[in-house]
């Protein structure tokens, strides 16, 4: 495993080799358990790939953690995978890419008497829409048996945008005609004639704080009081502090 420090998340990219077909239970779940140590390492935050030769075949079968652009039916290797990434949400990229059958075998038997989808790359679910693409690559010469697999990836922090709070002051009050004067003779002593809008707009706002304060939540429910209203607001201040 290797990390790479990165924003907004590190990424972290497991190599694997699973044991031939021919290997034992203990065997297989003795990788696996070398895997979940792997991943106690990672934060729950990070970016996770994990890829290279499972030696199962997971099938063209549509599921929670696997697309139906898989290869061929799925063994019992390939059910003991779909568990791991069901466990740790994990889905297998190259599966949610519709490609030819030539870019979804990833190893021939000798002899080229069939073909098969073997090699992966996982990563969390969370994180699906960063893979572009993801398949093998049979032009490419790698000098060995099985097919390059490659995902082609986007990382982009997320942008976070600021939401004006939206003031809402109790304008009723303007129906009165004293606190529309008010209003008004506090706001001339602010304005200027050449001012532009946002510097008017913040003088109504700072007028609009003084003279009409915020509008009071009104009760919606028939049995819901002022006094109630009062004490939520209370216990939401309070709860901030202290649970």
């Amino acid at each position: 495993m290797i990390k790479l420090e990165a924003i907004p998340n590190n990424i972290y990219i497991i190599q694997v080799y699973f044991p031939t077909s021919s290997s034992t239970e203990e065997e297989i779940d003795s990788i696996y358990e070398q895997i979940e140590d792997l991943l106690q390492l990672t934060d729950e935050k990070s970016n996770v790939f994990i890829m290279g030769d499972f030696n199962a075949s997971v099938g063209n079968q549509t599921g929670t953690n696997t697309g139906k652009f898989g290869l061929g039916n799925r063994n019992q290797r390939g059910t003991r995978l779909v568990e791991f990434c069901e466990q740790h949400d994990l889905i297998v990229s190259n599966t949610y890419f519709e490609v030819p059958n030539r870019r979804r075998y990833t190893w021939k038997a000798p002899g080229d008497r069939n073909r098969f989808q073997i090699d992966y790359i996982l990563t969390k679910k969370k994180f699906r829409k960063q893979i572009l693409s993801s398949h093998a690559y049979p032009g490419y010469d790698v000098d060995s048996d099985h097919n390059l697999v490659m995902a082609r990836c986007h990382f982009q922090p997320k942008k976070k945008f600021n939401k004006p709070k939206n003031k809402k002051w109790s304008v009723e009050k303007l129906k009165d005609q004293n606190v529309a004067r008010t209003f008004k003779q506090e706001l001339d002593k602010l304005i200027d004639q050449k001012e532009d809008w946002d510097s008017l707009k913040d003088h109504i706002s700072k007028t609009a704080d003084k003279v009409l304060g915020k509008n009071k939540l009104e009760p919606r429910k028939p049995w819901m009081t002022r006094e109630i209203l009062d004490l939520i607001t209370q216990r939401n201040k309070w709860r901030k502090k202290d649970q």
